[in-house]
């Protein structure tokens, strides 16, 4: 007697938004597969026969729409980076179908969207991404929904695109913003705050005190202080930065911030919670936050009720310059005076992390002599500087070494656009410094190498970077804030630039 093969199915489900699905032709539908499938029966039933049936119900009319055919699973396109919570696709290939209607002997009124179901998105917000990705490089206007004081001296600013699409970003980037200031046109950048399932972006900006004509940077935060508004308009590039922050890696990490250090770390906070709360896995994540007293917390409410939310996997620090009589240890602050490596050991458990240190640079560099001084290595330190200060790291077996190349003692720069050239030499600083003290006035924000605005193209010759840039440089192009004149051999170097 010849045996009978038994043939089972999985039966799953597969949802969304509406619009989740994709009609791409009469007989082709496009699903996304999201973090909570990974059980992986129904995509292993795929992989082996690749037989699927589909069932479509409407619960307020009970009609059903069911379909046969074949399905195929796509692990990479360039579909799956512009749709929200989707792990993977998949294709759909109709063999036949039938529509019932008034099947269902009940119906049902839809009351609320699963919590999940809100952090996907749909075909049309894909598309919309997709779009607006093509011109991530070009100014795009911004409306001011909100503001708010985070502390006495930090105020965030909430931004909406008028064209509707945020892109996406990774925590601990940065945008950069643009305004017209006493006739001047002013470009600066500013940590993000948000995080990248929030609906708007948040920068928060500290006001940078005695501003005079000579302190640009202290001209943009007061006017963000002082004038902007709900209702105004700001111009801003898309969201970059190589500061970033991984919520799916299994290693521990740890913040360390002072004063508007701290932006990037709420960022980097909220996205954990929201990663945890998405996955079911939240990362363990502890934040050491510095600050002059109690008054100079910023978002301290937001870090209170993230750590209760998460149940302690989330952890904030407090380390208070000054203290007053009034405020309860353990609960408004935990230490007085600088971080300090007692402090870290008190709190942290024996283990391997992943250190991100941002805040001026004496603090900085405070903290990362702290960390290595405590056997960490310098490959596990992440930092974000504010301005032109500069990191001095002590390479170790784990570091690649950054060679740079000879700087020239002077050279000819040739301005391409404007048909100028000048002779530089060393007393004259980054090509940044040079090109201003002859009356251009090329784009600029952090004069640090890490966003990227005073990137131009370069014609011919070359450049040398004392340090590795952290926003990433072409063969062709040049960040001006970095780059000096390389030597090549000659008495007299020649460099070309497109400005």
């Amino acid at each position: 007697m010849a045996r009978v093969r038994r043939v089972r199915a999985d039966v799953s489900h597969r949802g969304g938004r509406p619009g989740f699905v994709r009609v791409d032709d009469e007989r082709t539908l496009t699903i996304p597969d999201y973090i909570g499938n990974n059980h992986f029966n129904t995509l292993g039933n795929l992989l082996e026969s690749g037989r699927a049936g589909l069932l479509f119900i409407d619960f307020e009319g009970g009609h059903l729409l069911t379909l046969t055919g074949k399905a195929e699973i796509l692990w990479e396109t360039e579909d799956l980076q512009y749709f929200t919570g989707a792990e993977r696709l998949w294709r759909f290939h109709l063999h036949s179908g039938r529509f019932i209607q008034h099947a269902l002997p009940m119906r049902w009124d839809l009351d609320a969207f699963s919590p999940n179901s809100l952090m996907t998105g749909t075909w049309r917000e894909a598309d919309q991404k997709r779009r607006a990705q093509s011109g991530k490089h070009e100014w795009t206007r911004y409306q001011v929904t909100r503001t708010e004081y985070e502390s006495d001296g930090i105020k965030s600013i909430y931004l909406a695109p008028e064209s509707g699409v945020l892109l996406d970003f990774k925590p601990g980037q940065f945008l950069t913003l643009r305004a017209r200031i006493s006739a001047q046109e002013i470009v600066r950048t500013y940590s993000l705050s948000s995080a990248p399932e929030d609906s708007v972006y948040r920068v928060s900006v500290k006001r940078v005190l005695n501003p005079d004509a000579s302190s640009p940077d202290g001209l943009f935060s007061n006017f963000l202080h002082d004038t902007i508004e709900a209702g105004d308009q700001l111009d801003a590039l898309s969201p970059r930065g190589s500061f970033t922050y991984d919520a799916a890696e299994t290693r521990p990490a740890v913040l360390l911030a002072a004063g508007v250090g701290i932006t990037p770390m709420v960022s980097m906070m909220r996205h954990t919670f929201a990663e945890g709360f998405r996955t079911r896995s939240m990362r363990s994540l502890t934040l050491f936050a510095a600050a002059r007293n109690a008054e100079a917390r910023a978002f301290a409410q937001e870090l209170a009720e993230l750590q209760e939310q998460s149940r302690y996997r989330l952890r904030t620090f407090w380390s208070l310059g000054e203290v007053d009589r009034h405020l309860k240890v353990g609960t408004d602050y935990h230490h007085v005076g600088r971080i300090s490596a007692d402090l870290l050991q008190s709190v942290l458990p024996l283990d391997d992390y992943d250190f991100y240190v941002c805040g001026p640079a004496g603090f900085m560099q405070h903290c990362y002599d702290l960390l290595r001084d405590l056997g960490v290595q310098d490959k596990r330190i992440f930092a974000e500087a504010f301005g032109p200060s500069t990191l001095k790291r002590e390479q170790d077996e784990a570091t690649s070494p950054f060679v740079p190349e000879p700087v020239a003692s002077e050279a000819v720069v040739h301005f391409h656009a404007s048909a100028h050239e000048q002779v530089w030499t060393a007393s004259d600083g980054t090509l940044l410094e040079f090109a201003e003290a002859h009356g251009y006035q090329p784009e600029f924000a952090c004069r640090s190498g890490q966003c990227g605005a005073c990137k131009v193209p370069l014609i011919s010759g070359r450049v040398s970077y004392e340090t590795a840039c952290a926003y990433p440089v072409g063969d062709q192009e040049v960040l001006l804030c970095q780059a000096k004149p390389a030597a090549d051999g000659s008495d007299m170097p020649t460099l070309s630039l497109d400005m």
